[in-house]
């Protein structure tokens, strides 16, 4: 783990992303108890900058899905964009720990 991929990865984030808290409700309709969960959301349209972000969740050991999808920008094209989710507390938590410092 290198100081460039670190301040890499703050950057994207920083311009890229997202780190916000979901509200979740119980799965029992008379339980009225809520949960906060933790989230790291990037969207990326540039598969360069999609590989290098991954491989380095990989290697830092972080979890993460993704989805892909297409948009339409203002030519009228439709362009292919994938989300990048990272969403367990323990790959949030570590994830945080590593570019907070960072931001």
């Amino acid at each position: 783990m290198n100081k460039n991929d670190i301040g890499w990865v703050a950057g994207i984030l920083d311009g890229e992303g997202s780190i916000v808290l979901v509200q979740g409700s119980s799965v029992r309709k008379s339980d009225n108890r809520r949960s906060i969960s933790p989230r790291v959301y990037m969207s990326v349209t540039d598969f360069e900058i999609l590989q290098k972000y991954t491989r380095l969740m990989t290697e830092w050991d972080i979890s993460y899905t993704y989805t892909t999808m297409k948009y339409n920008v203002d030519s009228g094209d439709w362009m292919p964009k994938v989300n990048v989710n990272i969403h367990r507390l323990e790959s949030v938590s570590r994830l945080l720990d590593i570019v907070i410092p960072n931001l």
